[in-house]
């Protein structure tokens, strides 16, 4: 018998302030550049300007002269305000056309290219470290310089300006590369997918820590029942949760993160059992119950703000803990390519091969789990996550809505369920909601043959023949 160790709610609280603000400033463009300029503005500050021996690199180069470097240094900083206001505007052009071809939340993903944060801090710290050092670099600090040093000779600064413009003129060129390239509809779905996956393992990390071996079916259906009914059933009787109170919402908001952890201490200190009423993606209006508590005595003097307090609310959704956010960037792709205004099937079918990757990644060990027990084996927490039957669905339903006049992307999408079963090995969680989505499938051609030739009818029985072809019933789920 396994157990699920419950965390201590501070540390869960930390973690997950901490994953807000990793989302929020890795998605932003002023955190790295405004690090990187710091860190030039420091730098220029505290590095000696002159040296008391002659710089071979600087001969090499031609700035042993006050003047020529002075010169080189104006131009540099010069330029590099300039290319600034290049890289900002080259951004922004991509931000509008990704905006436009593949939707306004795609805009996120190009925000979070750390080879745009990392040019965009590249121009402006260069600018500000030339700048200062150009302002420090006088015939008043020399002679103010030589009055500890014989002779007086520029020192390493000039040479990193030099140095950091031929860096500079590389940076460019690769960004505008960069630029070019992120915009492609396959870079895209393909930046897209990974962040989808990244999001996805975490999701099946935390439900693998949640899962009990000794959390049987049985139990799990004996708690998925009514509210009204709830202080019926054995569990609660046998447990003497008399007592239930109902916690509402405190404010407005998209549910962004729920500490499990913390709920489940918290049912454990004071012998309850916490059924949360929404999941993490869901948007609650102040004054909605949120979640009930179970307990063998009163709670009647806990306030909504101490179980509130377990549950992070935002004003927009993120993919913290909110599988259906990750695949919908997807879905969105998919039905914009599918869109008569853009009518590229190409897109769609790639969108559904990344989906079918992130959802073949699903296993037995791996599946949503609505329920946390303590080292006893007794049950504190029922959350409402959605299962993967609601994954599958909310990845595939509406695509295969807007290919019903596709046959290309119909055929593909019947290829890809065949491939995810053959893959899984018949996997039994694969099994009914593919069996749901080709009934569906069936359902359509039966009221709309006559929207497809027959040539096209025939790839689409062939590829309805292979899915039944399987050893499994896949027809009667």
């Amino acid at each position: 018998m396994t157990t699920k160790h419950i965390k201590p709610a501070m540390l869960i609280r930390f973690f997950i302030k901490l994953k807000k603000a990793s989302l929020a400033l890795g998605g932003s463009f002023w955190f790295a550049p405004l690090v990187m300029l710091a860190v030039s503005i420091a730098l220029a500050l505290n590095l000696t300007i002159y040296s008391s021996v002659e710089l071979s690199l600087l001969t090499l180069v031609g700035l042993n002269d006050l003047d020529a470097a002075r010169g080189m240094i104006d131009m540099v900083a010069s330029s590099a305000i300039s290319v600034i206001s290049i890289a900002f505007s080259m951004t922004l052009v991509a931000l509008v056309m990704a905006s436009s071809q593949f939707g306004p939340r795609i805009i996120r993903s190009f925000m979070e290219s750390k080879k745009t944060q990392f040019t965009l801090g590249l121009f402006t710290s260069v600018y500000a470290f030339s700048l200062i050092i150009f302002t420090r670099l006088s015939e008043e600090g020399r002679a103010a310089y030589q009055v500890e040093a014989e002779q007086v000779y520029l020192g390493y600064p000039a040479f990193i300006v030099f140095f950091l413009a031929i860096i500079c003129v590389i940076a460019l060129i690769f960004f505008i590369h960069h630029v070019a390239s992120s915009i492609q509809a396959d870079n895209v779905v393909e930046g897209i997918s990974e962040s989808l996956l990244h999001d996805i393992k975490s999701l099946q990390n935390h439900h693998s820590a949640k899962r009990r071996e000794d959390v049987s079916e049985k139990q799990g259906r004996a708690l998925n029942t009514e509210e009204s009914d709830f202080l019926e059933h054995d569990f609660v009787k046998r447990h003497a949760l008399v007592h239930k109170k109902v916690f509402y919402a405190e404010s407005s908001g998209y549910i962004q993160a729920i500490e499990y952890d913390g709920l489940a201490n918290f049912a454990l200190q004071h012998n309850a059992f916490v059924s949360l009423n929404s999941r993490a993606g869901k948007y609650l209006l102040c004054g909605s119950p949120i979640l009930t508590v179970y307990a063998s005595a009163s709670v009647d003097k806990l306030t909504n703000a101490d179980l509130n307090r377990f549950v992070e609310l935002g004003p927009k959704r993120t993919a913290l803990q909110d599988p259906e956010y990750a695949v919908n960037q997807l879905v969105e792709i998919a039905l914009r390519a599918l869109s008569p205004s853009m009518d590229d099937p190409y897109t769609a079918i790639n969108c559904i091969d990344k989906i079918a990757c992130a959802i073949g990644t699903f296993t037995a060990n791996n599946l949503p789990n609505n329920y946390i027990s303590d080292a006893k084996g007794t049950l504190r927490l029922r959350s409402c996550d959605e299962s993967f039957d609601d994954i599958f669905a909310n990845a595939f339903n509406q695509i295969r809505q807007a290919a019903v006049l596709r046959p290309a992307v119909l055929c593909h999408l019947l290829e890809t369920f065949n491939a995810l079963l053959v893959a899984s090995q018949q996997a039994e969680h694969l099994i009914e909601p593919i069996a749901r989505q080709t009934k569906a499938l069936r359902e359509l051609f039966l009221k709309r043959n006559e929207l497809h030739a027959e040539l096209d009818l025939a790839s689409i029985n062939s590829r309805l023949l292979q899915l039944d072809a399987l050893p499994i019933d896949i027809n009667h789920k």
